[in-house]
C-alpha cells in the first residue's frame, strides 16, 4: 500500500479526461486527496472488524478509558 508522501509525489498533477464532450480537470490537489481517500476507504472494513473485536471486552465506555490510559487495551494500529 503506498504511503502518503508516495501518493503526494507520484499523484501532484492535474488529470484531464472527457466528459459529455468536454474536457474536464482535475485538480493536482484534488487528485492528491481522491488518492489518500481511495486509501484510507480500503482500511474501513479491516477497522470496523477491529473496533468489533475490542468492543465486546469493555463493559462501558468508562472501562475502556480506564484500560486505554493504563496501556492494557492491546489495540495496536489497525492500519499497518
Amino acid at each position: 500500500m503506498k504511503n502518503l508522501k508516495t501518493i503526494m509525489e507520484t499523484h501532484n498533477h492535474t488529470v484531464d479526461f472527457p466528459f459529455m464532450g468536454e474536457t474536464f480537470t482535475v485538480a493536482a490537489n484534488r487528485n492528491i486527496y481522491n488518492e489518500m481517500r481511495k486509501k484510507y476507504q480500503s482500511m474501513i472494513p479491516r477497522a470496523v472488524e477491529k473496533f468489533r473485536t475490542y468492543h465486546y471486552r469493555f463493559e462501558n465506555f468508562e472501562d475502556l478509558i480506564k484500560t486505554a490510559f493504563a496501556g492494557n487495551i492491546g489495540l495496536g494500529v489497525c492500519w499497518t
